[in-house]
């Protein structure tokens, strides 16, 4: 059974829809990362542009990410979570996504 994660009541003033997030059948990170790109409203080539200052983050990069081709560092994870204005919600649960991935690749 999934849990629906619940954002901060600014989200939805900024019209942000409730992404389902469960044990089976949950998105993976790449999916959840994009669907948060989707929800602010930017598109892949602005999302680059915005992270600029942020080695490693072309749109290629952005592309290998969201189909779960690439892993951000911890670093280059918050500065996409902050740009793209993720609640503390959304912001945790990519962490906990991105965490899993790490310790499967190890």
């Amino acid at each position: 059974m999934s849990k629906i994660l619940q954002t901060e009541a600014a989200d939805h003033m900024r019209g942000r829809r409730l992404i389902e997030v469960g044990s089976e059948g949950g998105p993976t990170l790449g999916e959840f990362l994009r669907e948060l790109r989707r929800l602010a409203g930017v598109g892949q080539v602005q999302l680059s542009e915005q992270l600029a200052h942020v080695q490693g983050f072309t749109q290629a990069a952005i592309s290998r990410l969201e189909n779960d081709q690439w892993l951000p560092d911890a670093g280059q994870m918050e500065q996409l979570l902050r740009t793209l204005r993720a609640s503390e919600t959304e912001a945790r649960t990519a962490r906990c996504l991105a965490a899993a991935l790490a310790v499967r690749d190890d």
